[in-house]
């Protein structure tokens, strides 16, 4: 499965990833700082699951 992190802040980022290491069905592509780094992610490497964070300064998760 193909995982896409999302998150404005480096340390939940970061959180997510040491939890995602141990598990080897998940192969991390990428991360996005913001809503619109999110959008272009998604829409060039087609993640299977994405872990998003809802509350984003300008576009937020829901919008995304």
């Amino acid at each position: 499965m193909r995982a896409l992190i999302i998150d404005d802040e480096k340390q939940a980022r970061e959180g997510v990833k040491i939890l995602l290491s141990s598990v080897s069905e998940v192969q991390l592509l990428d991360e996005a700082k913001d809503g619109e780094e999110a959008i272009e992610k998604i829409n060039s490497l087609k993640p299977d699951l994405i872990f998003l964070d809802v509350q984003m300064p300008g576009i937020n998760g829901f919008d995304v």
